[in-house]
């Protein structure tokens, strides 16, 4: 298979929200690198956008006018493209995944250095094959986060599950039963191995579906739900997630960016959600929520 390379050139200030803009045109993902042009330090922050898509770098560089009219982003910026192949790219990036700490309990560790390591109970060993979200991320990190502090001993789902890093760490901290979903037929085969790989598999199940499908037909009440995913997503899944809640339930949501939280504290309140932690780092927002009643 064949992607374009889009590299958007920018003032480091500008690095998070590019690489949520390029989560939110399609990317499969965002690297960032130090750049110097003309002894200027900039960033290059690259996506990856399957070839003969929706044409990647045009909605890139839509958005980053606009942001530009309005006064957001300040010097200059330029955007280009590459097609490669998926030989070229897809691992490449792996080169920056190595143990990161989560919590005081928990580290990620990848599949590739975990030879002869001491481990600790809730370590999660990941192999991110050709998926993002290694834990390096910081929206995956708070979620992490937020799952250790909120978690239940009873069911989780976890929407978009990518590596499968969320729905491990819900099962590492006492969650009994926890349904995974992404619609992505690679990142749910990843995310099967990472299951398998921490031994959690007799309480995580994993399957290529949308919340909806996945739950037709089952009498399932989450007492904790889980989703990584970019704001309109998030915005979407306040229409019908309470249908999948127990009444006491909690919601864990990451990948929003400061322009757009209101949108999601105004979604919360009119969906019977009330606020109960509220995490900024780096740019991005982690919320974890409750409902009513």
């Amino acid at each position: 298979m064949q992607w374009q390379e889009v590299h958007v050139i920018i003032s480091p200030g500008a690095t998070e929200m590019v690489a949520l803009l390029l989560y939110e045109c399609g990317s499969n993902g965002a690297i960032v690198e130090d750049t110097k042009i003309d002894d200027t330090t900039l960033v290059r922050v690259t996506g990856y956008f399957p070839l003969g898509g929706n044409q990647g770098k045009a909605l890139v560089v839509e958005k980053m006018k606009e942001w530009e009219d309005a006064g957001l982003i300040n010097g200059p910026w330029h955007v280009t493209t590459k097609d490669v192949d998926d030989t070229s790219w897809l691992y490449t990036w792996q080169d920056y995944f190595h143990v990161t700490p989560i919590t005081d309990t928990c580290r990620v560790i990848p599949y590739k250095e975990v030879s002869g390591m001491s481990l600790q109970e809730k370590d999660i060993i990941i192999d991110p094959g050709v998926s993002f979200g290694s834990g390096l991320h910081v929206t995956t990190s708070m979620c992490m986060q937020l799952i250790e502090k909120c978690g239940t001993q009873g069911n989780v789902l976890d929407i978009g599950t990518g590596t499968g890093i969320l729905a491990i760490m819900a099962a590492k901290c006492g969650a009994q039963e926890v349904i995974a979903v992404d619609l992505d037929e690679q990142a749910v085969i990843q995310a099967k191995k990472n299951v398998l790989c921490n031994e959690v598999s007799s309480r995580v199940k994993v399957q290529q579906s949308d919340l909806v499908a996945a739950l037709a037909g089952v009498s399932y009440r989450a007492d904790l739900v889980v989703a990584n995913l970019v704001t309109d997503a998030i915005l979407a899944l306040f229409t019908e997630i309470g249908h999948y809640m127990d009444m006491q339930g909690k919601l864990i949501i990451s990948g929003i960016i400061d322009e757009r939280i209101q949108e999601i504290r105004s979604a919360a309140s009119k969906y019977g959600f009330i606020i109960l932690e509220e995490h900024l780092q780096e740019g991005w927002y982690a919320l974890c929520l409750k409902r009513e009643g």
